[in-house]
């Protein structure tokens, strides 16, 4: 960190409370990265109810800290959702949702990495479009 930083000021406010180094330049009025670094968020969720009451949540606070970013590097949000016949459910209508076959059995949590998998191979990842 720049050792003439204030804390609290633009350019301590991403890092400063971590101790992390800045990456590269800083915009001199708003302490943002030069050149942008936007991220995409990639939530993996299964089909039961409770996995759904944790999207919405999760998508409801990206939504409301991304309009706190003043840089804007949150850039999207996708929800990668796994069903055993890898059917839509509604909620894809209320955050970009892309929707895989479960890989593995009856306990969700094994079916992340393969879902991952086939979110990269269905050829997901090279359509993402940033909000």
């Amino acid at each position: 960190m720049t050792g003439d930083a204030a804390p609290g000021d633009a350019t301590d406010a991403c890092f400063g409370c971590n101790g992390g180094e800045r990456p590269g330049p800083l915009h001199p009025l708003t302490g943002c990265n030069i050149p942008p670094r936007p991220y995409h968020t990639l939530l993996t969720s299964s089909s039961g109810t409770y996995q759904l009451w944790q999207s919405r949540v999760m998508h409801h606070h990206f939504v409301a800290q991304r309009a706190r970013d003043p840089c804007g590097e949150m850039a999207g949000f996708t929800r990668l959702h796994t069903t055993r016949d890898a059917v839509p459910d509604a909620f894809g209508a209320e955050m970009h949702t892309v929707t895989v076959k479960e890989g593995h059995g009856a306990y969700p949590v094994v079916n992340r990495p393969s879902s991952v998998v086939q979110f990269i191979d269905g050829g997901h990842l090279d359509r993402i479009q940033e909000e």
